[in-house]
């Protein structure tokens, strides 16, 4: 049985991944150009500010990999990334399901069940996929998630629709085979 899982707002993932590729591409160019700086008489201090510039290159680029729209098939799951080149991943592939720590707590969301409503409010919740054979983009979340320099994909409640159906779908799934 085949079923996709996109983001609830589709115009606002396309928004926020591709503005986060230009901010990205600006980032470089900017510490490219502070680095040229150097050669028309700037400061020496201008290195440090070329270097701040580039740590925030792969904490932008998180938004365009961590949470991929996703088509889950018996064989199966392909990523969808706005961005990126779409994937196949066999289930043999998938190292590990685990929850995703990278999500707000309910507590830090005091803002979030203002806007919304307490009663329409409801708790971020996650799951992230351990898959090695990913691309270098996926790496950015597995070292924030505690995975060291593997690649993960993340799925919450907040970046998939039919969350529940899914999470039932890659349980069903990764169970199906011997997980190492």
């Amino acid at each position: 049985m085949k079923s996709a899982h996109v983001h609830p707002r589709p115009l606002i993932d396309t928004l926020t991944q591709y503005g986060a590729l230009a901010l990205c591409v600006v980032l470089l160019l900017a510490a490219l150009g502070q680095i040229m700086a150097l050669a028309v008489g700037a400061p020496g201090s201008f290195v440090l500010t070329a270097l701040l510039t580039l740590a925030f290159v792969p904490f932008i680029l998180l938004l365009t990999a961590a949470t991929p729209a996703i088509i889950v098939t018996p064989e199966g799951l392909t990523i969808q990334p706005r961005v990126w080149r779409e994937q196949f991943v066999s289930w043999d592939a998938v190292r590990a399901i685990k929850d995703y720590p990278l999500l707000p707590p309910e507590d830090g969301e005091t803002m979030r069940k203002i806007i919304s409503g307490r009663k329409s409010y409801s708790p971020a919740r996650g799951k992230m996929l351990v898959i090695p054979q990913l691309p270098p983009q996926y790496r950015i979340a597995g070292w924030l998630a505690g995975e060291g320099l593997t690649p993960v994909i993340a799925v919450t409640n907040r970046t998939h629709t039919d969350y529940e159906h899914l999470i039932e779908q890659l349980e069903h799934y990764l169970t199906l085979r011997v997980m190492p």
